[in-house]
């Protein structure tokens, strides 16, 4: 717990960024590549992985935190 909380404080004015290749907005154009071959793996998968993007899509929140983190 004090080393998360010192990595918290260390990194507080960190200004480096990197776009989350797999965010909301870029996951479309992942279901988009992916296509109709979703289908393959389960009979109307890709309609179903459209309309639940979809859905996310209009529900997600506009402003969420951001910060460094640590995934490896």
């Amino acid at each position: 717990g004090r080393m998360l909380a010192k990595l918290h404080v260390v990194t507080s004015n960190f200004a480096g960024e990197r776009a989350n290749a797999l965010s909301v907005p870029n996951l479309a154009s992942l279901i988009k590549q992916i296509g109709e071959d979703a289908n393959r793996f389960k009979p109307g998968f890709a309609a179903w992985l459209n309309d639940t993007y979809a859905a996310i899509v209009k529900q997600w929140p506009k402003r969420l935190p951001q910060g460094v983190i640590h995934a490896d």
